[in-house]
């Protein structure tokens, strides 16, 4: 069993919170998995430092997906296979985690209307980002679901841009389940939730509405994702729904958390 876990909260070491400071008490190796690559990290290996844990940074080099690409799929999970086996292996203890992608939070490139757009008028059409980010969570998950339980798929985002709202949104603990996001400052200890709707509810309006309610706020705050309400609310005691998006199975959620001893505040404020 590995010594590092992790949920909506934050990692953890031994049990105990734990925060990655690449100044401190971890560092990062650069692994180059892209397709032509010899998928030799012998050199890599012996930057291990003593007293640092290693986030091992696998670069898949991501370009441009095509529906139904199975040859990319298959590289990429040789890849991973052959990290588990010559690195990993060897290098349990000194591990945090894996990192799987860093980069920009609009996936709109890797998945081109040009080739995606039966897939997506299929999905529902409308917001192209959002489809961008449940196309990558998915392909994502399928390449987690390689790597041993013990080692943590992590991800990195650079949302700058992005409002609070939005990227709650594409970045839900909905979306990216197994998917966990290294961010560069420690999470603050939040006591007041803002109920994220189901994307069928959650449009654009919605969000900046959102934005205005988190604005509004002079403490600690975290966004609740509906999907994932009796799992995360955890240390909430005010819950802000916006009740011109809930959903019938929202409200049942909203019932258990009431019953367990939270109070919400309901906002009908829409834009």
């Amino acid at each position: 069993m590995s010594r590092f876990t992790a949920d909506h909260q934050g990692f953890y070491l031994d049990g105990a919170p734990f925060f990655p400071d690449f100044r401190k008490n971890c560092k990062s190796i650069h692994l180059s998995a892209k397709l032509s690559d010899d998928l030799c990290w012998e050199k890599e290996k012996t930057e291990v430092e003593r007293g640092k844990f290693v986030l091992w940074e696998l670069d898949l080099g991501f370009s441009p997906f095509t529906p139904n690409d199975t040859a990319t799929f298959f590289s990429h999970s040789l890849a991973i296979e052959e990290f588990i086996k010559s690195v990993w292996n060897g290098l349990q203890e000194e591990s945090f985690g894996v990192l799987m992608y860093r980069g920009d939070w609009d996936l709109r490139p890797l998945f081109p209307q040009s080739l995606w757009r039966d897939h997506f008028e299929e999905w529902g059409g409308g917001d192209e980002a959002l489809f961008a980010a449940q196309m990558f969570a998915e392909y994502l998950h399928r390449l987690a679901a390689i790597l041993p339980d013990s080692l943590l798929p992590l991800i990195q985002v650079h949302t700058e841009g992005l409002s609070p709202a939005r990227k709650a949104h594409l970045f839900s603990g909905a979306r990216f389940e197994h998917i966990y996001f290294l961010k560069e400052s420690p999470p603050q200890i939040a006591s007041i939730g803002i109920y994220l709707p189901d994307d069928s509810l959650c449009d654009l309006s919605v969000l900046t509405t959102l934005d205005q309610m988190a604005l509004s706020l002079d403490a600690p705050y975290r966004f609740i994702h509906e999907a994932k309400l009796t799992e995360e609310w955890d240390g909430i005691d005010q819950l802000i729904v916006p009740e011109f998006a809930l959903s019938h199975q929202g409200k049942r959620k909203l019932r258990g958390f009431e019953a367990a001893g939270g109070q919400i505040l309901w906002s009908s404020k829409s834009l």
